[in-house]
C-alpha cells in the first residue's frame, strides 16, 4: 500500500507540475467511510501536496469549470442506486442527475453524517 501511495504521489506531482489537479478519494483509499469522505491526508501525497495546483477534494465533489458547475463522486452512490433499483450503471447515473440528488440511499446504505436540514 505504501508503495502504491508513493507511485500516486509521483504521478500527481508530474501532473500538478503542469496542470491543475483535483484528487477525490476512492472507496478503498485511506480516509473515513462515511459521506462526505474527507480529502486524502497531505502526508499521503507530500510531494504532490507541495504544488498549489493540487486540490485535495472530498467525495462527493463539486467544481466549477468555465462557468459550469460539475458534481461527482467516486461512484459508491451510483453503484448502490444501480443495485437497489435494478438499473445499469449509466441508468443509475442518469436517475441521480435527473433527480438532482447525489445520495438518495444515504444514510440507509451509504453511510453519511446526519444533518438537521
Amino acid at each position: 500500500a505504501a508503495e502504491g501511495m508513493g507511485e500516486l504521489d509521483d504521478l500527481l506531482s508530474v501532473l500538478a507540475g503542469s496542470v491543475g489537479v483535483d484528487v477525490v478519494p476512492g472507496e478503498d483509499d485511506p480516509s473515513n467511510a462515511n459521506w462526505p469522505v474527507q480529502p486524502l491526508h497531505p502526508s499521503l501525497i507530500p510531494e504532490a501536496n507541495s504544488y498549489s495546483t493540487l486540490r485535495r477534494a472530498t467525495d462527493p465533489y463539486v467544481a466549477t469549470v468555465g462557468g459550469i458547475t460539475l458534481y461527482g463522486s467516486a461512484g459508491r452512490n451510483v453503484r448502490d442506486v444501480a443495485r437497489r433499483a435494478d438499473l445499469s450503471y449509466p441508468g443509475a447515473l442518469e436517475r441521480l442527475a435527473r433527480g438532482g440528488h447525489l445520495g438518495p440511499p444515504a444514510p440507509e446504505t451509504v453511510g453519511s453524517f446526519p444533518f438537521a436540514e
